[in-house]
């Protein structure tokens, strides 16, 4: 019978392990702030015809597409957010401030394009 009582302490045992082992894995790791700033997006260069191409786009067809075109996601939306959103608000002159701002702005970025493809 002594044998029976210590073959159940050893599986005792081994499932207190397990269950701290357990306990152990759920824990999510300490967090820790940053406090640096993030860095700027970091963007292919374009090449000659994309960076035409979208300064076309940007001038001609509609602000911000060009820009998406060559890869500037982020900055490319917000030309054709700010695009788009002014079109409808032009009845209170806001709109036309709105879509002039981003018009400007695609041409910009185009001419941005240009000269990092000519570098």
């Amino acid at each position: 019978m002594a044998k029976k009582k210590t073959a159940k302490k050893t599986t005792k045992k081994k499932t207190a392990k397990k269950t701290t082992k357990k306990a152990v894995k759920k824990s999510s790791p300490p967090v820790t702030h940053s406090t640096s700033k993030p860095s700027k997006e970091k963007y292919k260069k374009p090449t000659q015809g994309i960076a035409i191409a979208a300064l076309i786009l940007n001038l001609l067809i509609l602000p911000g597409l060009g820009t998406l075109i060559a890869g500037r996601n982020r900055t490319g939306a917000w030309q054709l957010v700010l695009f788009l959103v002014g079109i409808p608000l032009i009845l209170i002159f806001v709109g036309i401030i709105m879509m002039l701002v981003a018009w400007i702005w695609g041409i910009l970025t185009g001419v941005q394009l240009i000269r990092e493809s000519e570098a």
